[in-house]
Formats: structure tokens, sequence, C-alpha cells
């Protein structure tokens, strides 16, 4: 195993390239409703920043900040905030999608996995694909018996 790792390892990068659909991951994580999820964060975030970190930093802004103000200046971050942020997170993720970065990427992520790990990982699947050999040798095995059966049966009567 650890002789072939690299050459394992490069075509399951490469193959883990060519089937991730890049684009779709893209268009939902930037999606209206993924956004959505993210925006409460981002306003409980403002408003400790409006209510506790600004007026901390600034003192003398606790005499003119009301909630008023700070539900105001909330209502504008968010939508500030609603059309600033997939446009912030497309040109983030564009820099994942080369293709050449993504497969150098994984190979990277997956030499740094020690052989035990995968060892195990291939046992675990190898012990399945023997017992699905062991039930097709089983199976066809009576299944072979059956027709011997059937046709030694069949052969007497005529």
């Amino acid at each position: 195993m650890p002789a072939k790792r690299e050459k394992i390892t490069d075509s399951l990068a490469e193959y883990i390239v060519q089937q991730l659909p890049i684009e779709e991951l893209f268009k939902k994580i930037t999606s209206e409703e993924s956004i959505a999820t993210v925006l409460p964060l981002a306003e409980n975030a403002i408003d400790v920043f409006l209510r506790k970190k600004l007026v901390g930093k600034m003192p003398m802004l606790s005499m003119f900040v009301s909630d008023r103000l700070i539900n105001d200046l909330k209502i504008i971050f968010i939508e500030e905030l609603t059309t600033l942020l997939p446009a912030m997170i497309t040109q983030y993720l564009e820099q994942f999608n080369n293709k050449v970065q993504l497969i150098s990427f994984l190979k990277n992520y997956l030499n740094k996995v020690d052989n035990q790990t995968i060892e195990i990982l291939i046992r675990k699947n190898t012990l399945l694909i023997k017992a699905f050999q062991w039930w097709g040798l089983i199976g066809g095995f009576l299944i072979g018996c059956i027709q011997i059966l059937f046709l030694y049966g069949f052969s007497s009567v005529y």
C-alpha cells in the first residue's frame, strides 16, 4: 500500500475534482436561503458591536446612541450585507474554482492521512466485498444444484 499511495491519492484527488459540482456548490452557498441563515448571526454581531464595543471604544457616543438609532443602523447594515455578502462569498470562493489548485489541495490533504487509517478503510471495504463474493459463490452453487436436480428430474421423465 505505501508504495502505491502517491498514485492512489493523485487518482483519487483528480476523480473527486472531476465529479465535484463546483458551480452548483457556489450557487447553493450564495443563494438567498443560505444568506438568510447567516443574517441572524450577523445581526447579533452588529447589535453587540453597536451596543458594547463601539460605545466601549468611544464612551462619548453613549450620550447619542439610543435603541432606536441602533435598530435603524442594524436595519441599514443588514440591508447592505444582504446585497454585499453574496458578492463577497463569490469572490472568496473563486480562488477555489481553479481545478489545478483543488487537485493540489486534495493531494496534500490525502497525503496527510496516515497509512493505518487508509488500511483500516480498505479492510472494511474489502470485508464487505469478500462477503458479497462469498454470498455470490454460495448462491451460485445453490442455483446450480437446483438446476441439476431439475434437469436430472426432467430427463428421467422422458
